[in-house]
Parts: C-alpha cells; sequence; structure tokens
C-alpha cells in the first residue's frame, strides 16, 4: 500500500540560519548508544517573515518564530527523501546569520500499520540581507 499524505499546513518564509547543534541518543533502547541512530543533528532557523501560510484544516502547526530540521533524516521516507543529501549539503555550507527562503510542509502520513507526522522542506536557498528585508517588508503578517 502507497503511503497517504494529508497536507495539513505550508509553509513559506524567509529565515536566518542559527546553527546545527547535536542531540545525543537518549539510552532508551538496548541498541543505545551506538548502533540505534536515535542521535539528530538539527538545523535551526529563526523564521524572519511568513510570505505564504496555509493551513486547510484544523490539525497543521502554526505559525512559530523558528524551525528545526533533522540534518539526516528530516526529508521523510516520502517523495521528498529524494533532496535529502542535496538539501543537507546546502545547510553545510550556511553559516550562522545567513538568510534563506526556507518552505516546508506539515503532511499527516499514513501507512499499513502506522500514522505520523511529515514537514519536509520544499526550497532551501541562500538569499542577501538586502533580499530577505526586501521581502520581509513585503511579507503579510
Amino acid at each position: 500500500m502507497a503511503a497517504e499524505r494529508q497536507l495539513l499546513a505550508k509553509f513559506e518564509t524567509v529565515a536566518q540560519f542559527n546553527k546545527v547543534q547535536h542531540q545525543p541518543c537518549r539510552f532508551r533502547t538496548a541498541l543505545c548508544p551506538d548502533r540505534c541512530g536515535h542521535g539528530k543533528d538539527w538545523a535551526d532557523f529563526k523564521v524572519v517573515a511568513y510570505l505564504v501560510y496555509n493551513k486547510p484544516g484544523e490539525y497543521g502547526d502554526g505559525k512559530d518564530g523558528s524551525f528545526h530540521w533533522d540534518i539526516k533524516g528530516g526529508q521523510g521516507e516520502g517523495p521528498a527523501k529524494a533532496q535529502q543529501e542535496q538539501l543537507s549539503a546546502k545547510v553545510g555550507k550556511l553559516k550562522a546569520g545567513d538568510y534563506v527562503k526556507l518552505n516546508w510542509l506539515h503532511e499527516y502520513v499514513k501507512t499499513e500499520g502506522a500514522q505520523f507526522p511529515e514537514r519536509p522542506i520544499t526550497l532551501l536557498e541562500p538569499i542577501t540581507a538586502d533580499e530577505a528585508n526586501r521581502l520581509a517588508a513585503t511579507a503579510s503578517s
């Protein structure tokens, strides 16, 4: 059975990259810490402005001042997974304070025997501070 995806929210933003932060394993299974894969490296972005925010239903994420993305597996298992390495490489080139156009989806995924949210990035494009300011000035609140 193919996964069924429901769009809960769509985000198009101007954001500022903060850092990549490592979250170590929390030692919750017998495979921890060296074979579990629980440790994550999170890319942390501050949302400067929302260019587009669309929440078609009741359950999508609201507007928040930040976005965190797992650089090892943040694209999930769906169609966006093919972009994981490319996006991780882009994040690796960013420096603290760099501005980006950052778009992502909040989806609810149903597969045989499992249901879970995913938040794949659909666009990560470095921009200048001037462009970030121009876009933020024209953004709706």
